[in-house]
Formats: C-alpha cells, sequence, structure tokens
C-alpha cells in the first residue's frame, strides 16, 4: 500500500493526465513512468547520484533530462520527475509508479461506471419515448 505522500503526488499526476486537456494519453503516462522507475531502480550509480544532497537538483535535472529525452519521455512526466527530484523524492519513484497506476485504473473505472449508468438512462428514456412504456 502507497504512502500518503506517494498517493498524494500519484493523484496530482492522475488529475493532470486525465484532464480534458492533456496531451499524454493515461496508458502512455503509465508506461512513460514504469520506464523512468525502471531506469532509476537498474542502475545504482543514477539512483546513488539521484538520492545524494551533495549534488545540486539542477545537476540532477539535467542528467535525468537527457536521459528521459533519450527515450522520448513527454514533457508532463518529464517535468513530474523533476518535481520529485525537487522535493527529494525519487527513492519513493516506484512507489508513486504503483500509487498512479492504481488511482488511474480506479479513476478509470469510474468514468466508465458513470458514463454506463448515464448511457443507461438515455436509453430507458428513449425507450419510453417509442414504446409509451417504462422499462426498467
Amino acid at each position: 500500500m502507497a504512502s500518503a505522500v506517494a498517493n498524494r503526488y500519484a493523484s496530482a499526476l492522475v488529475d493532470v493526465v486525465t484532464s480534458a486537456g492533456s496531451a499524454l494519453k493515461p496508458e502512455d503516462a503509465v508506461a512513460q513512468l514504469r520506464s523512468a522507475a525502471k531506469m532509476v531502480a537498474d542502475s545504482a550509480e543514477l539512483r546513488n547520484a539521484l538520492m545524494t544532497p551533495a549534488i545540486q537538483n539542477s545537476r540532477k535535472r539535467a542528467v535525468i533530462g537527457k536521459l528521459l529525452d533519450s527515450m522520448s519521455t513527454s514533457h508532463l512526466i518529464r517535468n513530474f520527475i523533476f518535481v520529485i527530484i525537487d522535493h527529494r523524492r525519487i527513492a519513493i519513484l516506484d512507489e508513486l509508479r504503483e500509487a498512479f497506476e492504481l488511482l488511474l485504473d480506479a479513476r478509470m473505472r469510474i468514468g466508465s461506471t458513470v458514463y454506463d449508468g448515464s448511457l443507461r438512462g438515455q436509453l430507458q428514456q428513449l425507450r419510453r419515448q417509442l414504446t409509451g412504456h417504462s422499462a426498467e
């Protein structure tokens, strides 16, 4: 289970990714965040450099920015990674990714349920208009 901190960051990212004006598809956001988390997890040298307070955040962002660019990562995910670097949360990147996926999945299911319920009501109303009967 994700911590409150991980959920807070993940929730903010879900809000941005699922907003009407988002240029990034939710499934692309998941894939890109997974790739970024794997890249950090797979390299002890990179992970240590990102977590040490001795290295300035601007240098950390420069390094991770080049790596993310080489992976064609969207600006949204790149900026999200920059924020967690600036707030010294890179150590919980994989936890953030997991929380993001869970919250996104829940949001997408709720959205589908609401849509299905709305569609059901519209169909019932149309049936009543066509037949003059109430069908539940």
